[in-house]
């Protein structure tokens, strides 16, 4: 079976090449299992940072729109407390003439 010692060499050449090719298919199964798994986390990011993105722009839309509200909300607040100063300072009047 083997005569020489170079036979003895090409089958240990031999073994050692299947062994390392099967390591690198092992290899790049891994890798590509590993990609794959990278892929989908990205595209689980985008799709969070896409709807936070559409969340703040209806945010900042309200917001835009809502200083007119706020603005008409502030003076009738103040109205109003100007109403209830005027009533409390004609209260504390009538109270100190008596």
């Amino acid at each position: 079976m083997f005569e020489t010692s170079k036979d003895v060499l090409n089958l240990v050449l031999a073994a050692a090449v299947t062994i390392f090719t099967i390591f690198v298919c092992w290899l790049l199964y891994y890798l590509i299992s590993i990609i794959g798994t990278s892929r989908k986390i990205v595209q689980d990011v985008q799709s969070l940072v896409k709807s936070l993105e559409e969340t703040l722009k209806a945010i900042k839309d309200k917001v835009g729109q809502s200083p007119g509200a706020f603005l008409s909300l502030i003076n009738g607040v103040s109205t109003v407390v100007d109403y209830i100063k005027k009533k409390k300072d004609k209260k504390n009047t009538n109270s100190k003439k008596k």
